[in-house]
């Protein structure tokens, strides 16, 4: 069952004929997209690897990467997108939607009240420098239509494509960026898992060789292991921040491993 603010989006995608982008995150469920082989005229853009994966399996182009809207030259009549959980993320969308509209080009957005969606029309409406047309389901769900006429100020993204520093693992930086499930702190989950792991490789019997690490998040298993003595390391996510903040982090430090898109 599709989530309902995105069904909203999509099923109102069926009354459209021009070509449309849809910005798919965490809420697009990969058994969703079945639903939009009907619609000839639809490209994808995902940061989600299993989605990209679907996608291609049903014949929908899809592109994978960190919401970079750039990726694709084509210009589109319409930009979809139910809104995600992260601020900077939406307001990322946002502020590269008018450059890849064709004129008279419009963006969609769909999310409730309480996901802080009035606050996101409101500042779309100011970058934009048009009103938007709302429509309204259930549960203060909305879906605002904008078509941008002259571009002010962008929202603030907080620099989205930039990582930052998060704090240390033994004397050396961890960077990271929104967009990834913890990004900004070490969780219990991972802590937990590096205990194990210090005290398996404690063994006397045990080689320190290679580590495999799946849900890499920013890296932080894959630094503590090679803190460790690990040398050949292949980190993994389904998520593209994540895989963007673990090469910035191997490269930070001249990790010699490989981070590759896959889900696992």
């Amino acid at each position: 069952m599709m989530e309902p603010a995105l069904e909203l989006l999509c099923d109102s995608l069926n009354s459209h004929s021009g070509n449309i982008l849809l910005i798919a995150d965490e809420h697009l469920d990969c058994n969703a997209i079945f639903a939009l082989k009907s619609l000839p005229n639809i490209t994808l853009l995902s940061n989600r690897y299993d989605v990209k994966l679907t996608a291609d399996q049903n014949n929908i182009p899809c592109y994978f990467n960190d919401m970079d809207l750039g990726v694709t030259n084509t210009k589109f009549d319409l930009v979809a997108y139910r809104i995600s959980k992260e601020k900077a993320i939406v307001h990322h969308v946002i502020n590269q939607t008018p450059y890849r509209l064709k004129d008279d080009g419009q963006l969609w957005l769909s999310g409730y009240k309480n996901e802080g969606m009035k606050t996101y029309i409101s500042k779309a409406e100011q970058y934009f420098g048009c009103k938007a047309e709302i429509s309204k389901g259930e549960r203060q769900l909305k879906l605002a239509s904008l078509t941008p006429q002259k571009l002010n100020e962008p929202l603030n993204d907080k620099n989205y494509i930039e990582s930052i520093c998060i704090g240390e693992i033994n004397g050396i930086e961890i960077h990271s960026k929104p967009g990834q499930f913890g990004w900004n702190k070490i969780d219990q989950g991972s802590e937990l898992l590096l205990d194990a792991l210090q005290q398996y490789l404690s063994t006397a019997d045990v080689k320190k060789d290679s580590a495999l690490d799946l849900g890499c998040g920013y890296g932080y298993i894959s630094l503590s292991a090679w803190q460790l003595g690990i040398q050949n390391i292949i980190a993994t996510d389904n998520n593209a921040a994540a895989i963007a903040s673990c090469k910035d982090n191997f490269n930070r430090h001249h990790i010699q491993g490989k981070v590759i898109a896959d889900d696992c």
